[in-house]
């Protein structure tokens, strides 16, 4: 199956446990596709800059995905 998330998603499901974690699990285990568009990965720097998190962790969320 192919998916795509939005940056709720891959935002609660990397700090918090529910149904955006599991499909983050989902997708780590290779059970789904995600594809990511330019646009989502953008919201996601840009609330991660706003959030002040570590490039470190940016980088490994995006990596992940």
């Amino acid at each position: 199956m192919k998916i795509t998330i939005d940056t709720n998603v891959m935002i609660s499901g990397t700090f918090w446990e529910g149904e955006a974690y599991q499909i983050l699990q989902l997708i780590e285990h290779k059970k789904v596709q995600c594809f990511l568009s330019e646009e989502i990965l953008k919201e996601i720097r840009k609330l991660c800059i706003a959030m002040r998190l570590s490039k470190i962790l940016l980088l490994m969320i995006i990596a992940i995905y």
